[in-house]
């Protein structure tokens, strides 16, 4: 039986290059080298993280709005922090706990 990976990071195996998120195949003899995943375990890990980041996300878009702050729905995680840095520099910021 073979198993299904996807390589995690970009590596040399087998004698040819990987680069992340490729698939490949290996036998059940052959040893599994660490910068691979079996596909569902990669496939899970990589469904959390998306979660988490989108809630993070919601999070800080929250906080910019309790505040008043105009943001653009399209930005992303690091954009989001640096306005909301910029905005705790103000006297008037308020945290969610506050609101």
């Amino acid at each position: 039986m073979a198993i299904k990976t996807v390589c995690v990071t970009k590596c040399f195996s087998g004698g040819n290059l990987y680069n992340e998120g490729d698939l490949r195949v290996f036998r059940d003899d052959e040893k599994i080298p660490p910068h691979f995943q079996a596909e569902e375990v990669h496939e899970k890990e990589v469904k959390e993280s998306e979660e988490e980041k989108e809630k993070n996300i919601a999070e800080l878009q929250a906080e910019l709005d309790i505040n008043d702050i105009a943001y653009d729905k399209r930005w992303g995680k690091a954009k989001l922090e640096s306005a909301l840095a910029v905005a705790k520099k103000d006297a008037n910021f308020k945290s969610k706990k506050e609101a």
